[in-house]
């Protein structure tokens, strides 16, 4: 699948899982479908400074981050 950077979705979330701020959100897929239902989630997110993702846990899946920090 090759996905145009115009055609992913951004959505914003306040206080994601209780956390700081607002998060940012650019969705790298429409739906679980297209990940053969193996995930829910395929997201680039951005957490400005000060922003959190609040505390959860995964049970029946598990989470990657990778990391970049801006110049």
């Amino acid at each position: 699948m090759i996905r145009k950077k115009e055609e992913c979705n951004i959505e914003y979330r306040e206080h994601m899982r209780d956390g700081d701020g607002t998060v940012k959100l650019t969705n790298l897929i429409v739906s679980p479908e297209e990940l053969c239902n193996k995930g829910r989630l395929f997201s680039r997110i951005t957490l400005e400074p000060g922003t959190s993702i609040g505390y959860h846990v995964h049970e029946k899946d598990s989470e990657l981050f990778y990391t970049r920090e801006r110049n």
